[in-house]
């Protein structure tokens, strides 16, 4: 039998509970073994095993109906984003005449000016392959893909260095594309995790901002490195003396989801340097040390 791990909205319960009732109906041998329900913050993250015929059954059936699955080996990861891209191929054929007539009228001039400009959510419309789409602007507009990000991601970094004040508004640009689902699906893995270490970059600057080093570790539509870079960065503004934390570090210690964090850990572990996993252990432990002389 195979495993899940799934990551849930108490609100989802309902959705998982009717998926697993739906798919015992349909085949009898169906079975669930060793369902298990834990908390993850606000959300639930369960996990059960599944005889290995149904196995990718499950999986199908989970990201057709947008439930956060958290295995995270690569052929599991790999499966779910192509049936999620078939499933959202079908829903746009099905509205193909609406596309057709809300055809784009843009050139590749147009598509070019957008990169260089960072507008990657204007080119990233125009790169789905739908009936009556330009196929020439689509092959434009997904060659360029990755350059409108980059200069949209330097373009917010170069904003919070010229004016501090619109630091806050350059993070949450950032976060916005290294949690785009979109951008996600299509496998723009770099892209998203430059993002969010830039954010990271940010926020270590300003000492204001260091409260969103926390939101940036809790953020669950992030790549799992993300979150972990964000812990590690918060560790790094720790005190050396006890007794002597200031507020704003106390106030996100008290906030930080050690136990999300410990399962973002364990994916990426081995992508970090000595010092940083240090570090992380560092923040785990004056976390805990502090939640128990509580």
């Amino acid at each position: 039998m195979k495993e899940i791990t799934a990551l849930i909205e108490p609100k989802e319960f309902i959705t998982v509970k009717s998926i697993l009732s739906v798919l015992k109906e349909k085949y009898p041998d169906f079975h669930v073994k060793k369902f298990k329900i834990g908390k993850v913050g606000e959300k639930k993250i369960i996990t059960f095993k599944v005889d290995n015929k149904y196995f990718k059954l499950t999986l199908e059936k989970f990201a057709f109906n947008d439930i956060q699955i958290m295995n995270r080996e690569k052929a599991i990861v790999d499966f779910i984003e192509e049936r999620k891209e078939h499933k959202a191929n079908k829903l746009r054929s099905r509205g193909w005449s609406e596309v057709n007539a809300q055809k784009s009228n843009l050139t590749p001039e147009d598509i070019e000016k957008f990169a260089l400009n960072g507008e990657y959510e204007k080119i990233l419309k125009e790169t789905k392959t739908v009936p009556g789409a330009d196929l020439e602007l689509v092959k434009k507009a997904k060659s360029v893909l990755s350059e409108a990000i980059e200069n949209a991601i330097e373009k917010n970094y170069q904003s919070a260095q010229e004016d501090k004040y619109k630091a806050q508004e350059s993070i949450d640009k950032l976060i916005r594309i290294a949690s785009n689902q979109e951008l996600k699906n299509i496998q723009k893995i770099d892209e998203r995790i430059n993002a969010g270490l830039t954010a990271i970059k940010i926020c270590l600057q300003y000492n204001e901002l260091l409260l969103e080093l926390v939101s940036i570790a809790n953020n669950n539509k992030l790549n799992y490195i993300i979150n972990v870079k964000a812990a590690v960065a918060f560790s790094q503004k720790l005190p050396k003396k006890k007794n002597k934390t200031p507020e704003d570090i106390a106030e996100g210690c008290k906030t930080i989801n050690t136990r999300w964090l410990k399962i973002a850990f364990e994916t990426v572990q081995t992508k970090l340097k000595k010092k940083e996993i240090t570090a992380f252990y560092k923040l785990i432990g004056f976390i805990e040390a502090n939640k128990n002389a509580a």
